[in-house]
């Protein structure tokens, strides 16, 4: 019995020496985490309640690269909502859209 209150009281102490990370610590890791990020894919849910009541849910996938040369935004992207049948890309000079269902494109650059 000893033994393990000795041994819970060394545990203890010995935890309350360690040393913490400050906050700006921390947010020097992460931005230098974030910093190695290059290409970021996600899927998007977006649920509404309309005034109606009704639920309304839209679902889709996004795909964005960071690409320095890009002065606009500062990266490409390609997105795709699941309902319809387009989707969106930038490619750091023109801005795409194609529409399936009405087999047409929207382009526009600068």
């Amino acid at each position: 019995m000893r033994k393990i209150v000795i041994f819970i009281l060394v545990s203890l102490l010995s935890g309350t020496y360690v040393m913490a990370q400050t906050a700006t610590e921390i947010i020097t890791e992460v931005r230098k985490s974030q910093e190695l990020i290059k290409t970021i894919s996600y899927r998007i849910v977006r649920r509404d309640t309309l005034v109606t009541g009704d639920l309304r849910t839209l679902t889709g996938y996004v795909n964005i690269r960071v690409e320095t040369s890009d002065h606009n935004f500062g990266f490409l992207f390609w997105a795709k909502e699941d309902s319809v049948k387009s989707q969106l890309v930038y490619d750091g000079k023109m801005f795409y859209r194609s529409d399936e269902d009405q087999k047409n494109y929207t382009i526009s650059t600068d």
